[in-house]
């Protein structure tokens, strides 16, 4: 789902899974939370950084999503 170093994005596919048991679970009357860690910015020093691409990273991922994705928990445990 993840790709690169320092580069951040999500793939279609993996996207396109989270779709389809996102259909799957409206279409019996239940809803999708999905969780997000944040491990993978352990590589960036600086904490604008981080917001920053942690900010683009999350945009991304919910447009993409659009409305197949009920809830979102961002940082799950923060260390």
């Amino acid at each position: 789902m993840l790709s690169g170093k320092r580069t951040y994005y999500i793939n279609d596919e993996e996207i396109e899974k989270v779709r389809v048991v996102s259909d799957l679970c409206h279409k019996n009357g239940m809803k999708i939370m999905l969780c997000v860690d944040s491990r993978f910015f352990t590589d960036i020093e600086s904490l604008e950084e981080i917001e920053e691409k942690a900010a683009d990273f999350y945009r991304n991922m919910a447009t993409k999503l659009g409305t197949k994705v009920d809830y979102y928990q961002i940082y799950n445990e923060i260390e």
